[in-house]
């Protein structure tokens, strides 16, 4: 019968909320309101990026001598592991090629029957012909953005790591970006802290593998020394301030009183952190955040956040780390999250680089990315920046 239930049942209130909820979310859509949706979408998008999506084109003057830039360089180009046993491949030309290396090594020897070909000399790598690599650099080395015009030019210096390191190691590049050296060649094959710093450096200016100096770098009558830049030859001072408020949403972001400085970058929280341990299967993660800064000597430092207990899928943090850059156009930024471990070294969790010169203000997502430079996806950071002059 219609309108009754059974002796001794009772149908469950309706929740109103949800209701209320489904009600609002179909009228926003009739009336094209911004829904909490559509706000996470907004801020997980490029638009909510940390990085300067200006800076994914070319924005810089692409017409200047060579002297002018620094140029992404690649070290033993065809390497695929370590210096003296490991493949050499053409797949590792495509690979650096694709991540916007302009100066590739092709060491060149005579093979059987002359035909020429390129390994590490004297050494027990593989080898491979000459003239496939030049096919490979042909059909790959202008994919990723075109070059431009060559020029004339004098005094371009190439930094080499060290000719008796066997595994492939990086020194670190800042140092001779520092000394206005363009060419500094890296082994693209050894992930970690340096490759990080060169692909981050090299994402902005659309990627071209070209970035041009700052103009105190460029102009002879300007002396520029890194270990003591003065007004007018690279010193900009600017103060950065990591905030780590208690709460993930917005709502509940607290402004404590030291907003008031005149740069802030606040990070809120985190997102869906992948597991470390694998093997572990009830393994997990105690996050932690890192904030490295790599420039000239004065600015070069690093802090931490403490880490949170197992908590890889919402964790939050509220701590204040501050720094002080004094040559901005030649500082980057590199966040790092960890695994904490008492009895051990911190696990890498993911990492994020970017040229402070491309970082956003206002509320952005930090999307990490791996050791090698793949996505993370979701896992993210979400900061809050503020960048102003001292």
């Amino acid at each position: 019968m219609i309108g009754t239930r059974s002796r001794g049942t009772e149908l469950p209130e309706p929740d109103h909320n949800k209701l209320a909820l489904k009600a609002f979310r179909k009228v926003a859509k009739q009336n094209q309101f911004l829904t909490q949706d559509g706000f996470m979408m907004y801020l997980l998008s490029p638009d909510g990026d940390v990085f300067n999506s200006d800076h994914d084109k070319v924005y810089q003057d692409m017409t200047q001598p060579f002297s002018h830039y620094f140029i992404s360089t690649s070290h033993n180009t065809y390497l695929m592991e370590d210096q003296l046993g490991g493949p050499s491949s053409t797949e590792a030309y495509i690979r650096a090629l694709l991540r916007g290396c302009r100066c590739v090594e092709l060491d060149c020897w005579e093979g059987p029957n002359g035909e020429p070909i390129i390994y590490h000399g004297h050494t027990f790598t593989s080898k491979i012909l000459f003239k496939d690599v030049i096919r490979t650099i042909r059909d790959y080395a202008f994919t990723v953005r075109p070059t431009f015009v060559l020029h004339n030019t004098l005094q371009l210096s190439k930094v080499y790591p060290l000719g008796s390191r066997i595994h492939s190691s990086n020194f670190n590049p800042q140092e001779m970006w520092n000394g206005g050296c363009q060419l500094v060649a890296l082994n693209f094959q050894k992930p970690g802290m340096e490759m990080d710093l060169n692909k981050g450096k090299f994402r902005q200016n659309g990627r071209s593998g070209y970035i041009l100096k700052p103009s105190f770098m460029r102009d002879a009558s300007i002396r520029f020394d890194p270990s003591w830049p003065l007004s007018g030859a690279g010193l900009d001072r600017k103060q950065l301030i990591i905030n780590v408020p208690i709460s993930g949403e917005l709502r509940n972001v607290v402004e404590p009183e030291v907003l008031r400085l005149t740069s802030l970058l606040q990070i809120i929280t985190a997102q869906q952190l992948p597991k470390v341990n694998k093997d572990k299967k009830n393994s997990i993660v105690d996050p932690l955040v890192r904030v490295e800064v790599h420039g000239v000597p004065d600015d070069s430092s690093m802090q931490k956040t403490r880490y949170i207990e197992n908590n890889g899928f919402n964790p939050v943090w509220n701590e204040v780390l501050q720094f002080t850059i004094s040559v901005p156009e030649l500082a980057v930024i590199r966040f790092v999250v960890e695994d904490y471990d008492t009895a051990s070294s911190n696990d890498f969790i993911g990492q994020f680089t970017l040229p402070f010169t491309s970082v956003k203000e206002g509320y952005r997502h930090i999307h990490l990315l791996s050791k090698d430079s793949a996505s993370l996806s979701p896992a993210t950071l979400f900061i809050r920046i503020r960048i102003k002059n001292l």
